[in-house]
């Protein structure tokens, strides 16, 4: 099965710097990653780089205490 290996967030923030850590769940169990999602005033579309993922699975985003991101869905 393919998997993927990047990833596509639109959104800003006021605070130049955010970390958005990413929690993969799926059949053969969980793991993390993180991203660092740099400030911009208007919504922007940032790619990242992830270890590659494949199957199906429930992606969950978690911010950090203090972090100020806006995502588009």
């Amino acid at each position: 099965m393919q998997g993927t290996s990047r990833l596509v967030i639109c959104g800003r923030s006021v605070l130049s710097n955010n970390t958005v850590h990413l929690l993969f769940s799926g059949q053969s169990g969980e793991s993390k990653q993180l991203v660092e999602f740099d400030g911009a005033e208007f919504y922007t579309e940032r790619e990242f780089t992830l270890e590659p993922v494949s199957g199906k699975q429930t992606v969950t985003f978690l911010f950090l205490s203090g972090d100020s991101e806006e995502i588009r869905e």
